[in-house]
């Protein structure tokens, strides 16, 4: 072989080696391809893409672009062809997503941003009614309560005969809580009923009939209706903040309570919520800092009696400008060993997760004070449920990045909720959440 020959050979034979490595190379490089959005509802959405190597793979996906708050992992492990399942979505919401993969070497690529809008809530079921009960029962009246698990408008049908339900009674408002009040009825004697709650997607349900006797009575002798206590009845209440304060009334009937109250004037009004109740809390919101108010209250019970408090006053507490001073202070920062949430456990022993660098920058934290622990640890914390803002009196559900708003203290009460499980965050963390339906 002539050494002309030879220099040939040898540069094809690099050129073949050069070519291979960087055909191997390119091989070696991980890389997302086909990802599509499938089977988008109203709460749920499946994720799907393939990677031209074998390779694990987690979406994170948020509320806003390049802000993650959620994320779920591939069904499919060391794959090449990956679904992820995102579940428990709101509504008529859009979530933005980025693909994160990574192959058996530890190469990692993370795909460009995406985003989808998930379905407007479709609601095929019927509301399910629970907890009937009959409140009360005199010699000429009766109260019928119920609940629903959705917001519903009901007929109440009732009468003498099971077979002849010939009167009725409506409701007119969406509500979870439900409350009939009969009257004009006659003394003992055995009344049936039977009522149907409609959602607003037109879906019903139906009760079974029920029956109840009225009580041998003449409701004509009754006692004078009366209020046993109501406060607040002087400024240095703890009930009374500086933008809010809570009316606590009782009453020896069952009743309904109308607050009426103003500055030097009865111009604004507030009714109790359902049922009829001998305890009434009712919280008066948007009031001014340092403001005298005046307020009465007028309760009615089922009979028409009615009763009017004389007119009271007091003076809401002054407005502190460094509204600071009323966030609860955790008593530790914590995150687990190689991940980045950042969790703040506070005097009740549990945990509430800071959604993102700049809101722990608003609370003045210190990245150095963070604790790294274990995941056990971790988990020894229960997570914060409920939260509210220094700024206001409404109290909110937190459950998978979103708020919701409770109705009312008594609604507060009959969910069983805990008034020491509420953690006061910073205006901004609260406002940071969207926010969801009323809880009922």
């Amino acid at each position: 072989m002539t050494s002309k020959t030879k220099k040939i050979v040898l540069i094809l034979l690099l050129t073949f080696i050069a070519t291979f490595n960087s055909q191997q190379l390119k091989a070696e490089t991980l890389e997302i391809t086909n990802i599509k959005i499938k089977n988008i509802t109203d709460d749920s959405a499946e994720i799907l893409w393939t990677t031209n190597k074998t390779s694990q793979g987690i979406v994170k996906f948020g509320f806003e672009k390049n802000n993650y708050l959620f994320w779920a992992n591939s069904e499919n492990s060391l794959s090449t062809s990956h679904k992820a399942t995102l579940s428990n979505l709101s509504p008529q919401t859009t979530y933005y997503l980025r693909i994160y993969s990574q192959d058996s070497l530890n190469n990692r690529i993370i795909s460009n941003e995406t985003y989808f809008t998930t379905e407007k809530y479709q609601d095929a079921d019927p509301p399910k009614i629970s907890k009937i009960k009959i409140l009360s029962i005199t010699g000429t009246t009766a109260i019928i309560t119920w609940e629903t698990n959705e917001p519903a408008k009901d007929v109440f049908r009732y009468g003498t005969s099971p077979k002849e339900l010939k009167k009725y009674k409506k409701t007119y408002q969406y509500q979870t809580f439900h409350e009939i009040s009969l009257t004009n009825l006659s003394p003992s004697t055995k009344y049936y009923f039977q009522f149907t709650s409609k959602d607003k997607e037109k879906n019903s349900s139906s009760s079974g009939i029920l029956n109840f006797q009225t009580i041998d009575t003449n409701d004509n002798q009754r006692s004078e209706l009366k209020i046993n206590y109501l406060s607040p009845t002087s400024d240095n209440q703890v009930d009374i903040k500086s933008n809010s304060a809570l009316v606590k009334v009782e009453t020896n009937r069952l009743t309904t309570a109308t607050i009426l109250y103003g500055e030097n004037r009865f111009n604004k009004k507030i009714i109790s919520s359902s049922p009829k109740k001998t305890k009434h809390l009712i919280f008066l919101t948007n009031l001014k800092p340092a403001t005298e108010y005046v307020y009465k209250v007028v309760v009615e019970d089922i009979f028409g009696d009615k009763i009017e408090s004389p007119p009271l006053s007091f003076k809401t507490k002054k407005q502190i400008n460094n509204n600071s001073d009323f966030w609860e202070k955790p008593i530790k920062l914590i995150k687990v060993k190689k991940t980045p949430q950042v969790y703040a456990i506070y005097s009740n022993n549990k945990k509430h997760w800071i959604p993102s660098p700049e809101i722990f920058k608003s609370y003045g934290f210190k990245w150095e004070d963070i604790e790294p622990v274990d995941y056990s640890e971790m988990l020894k914390y229960p997570q914060v449920t409920l939260i509210k803002s220094p700024l206001k009196t409404t109290v909110y559900t937190l459950k998978h990045g979103m708020k919701y708003p409770i109705y009312s203290a008594e609604v507060f009460i009959q969910k069983g909720y805990k008034w020491e499980d509420i953690i006061t965050l910073s205006p901004e963390e609260v406002k940071f959440y969207p926010t969801g339906e009323m809880i009922y």
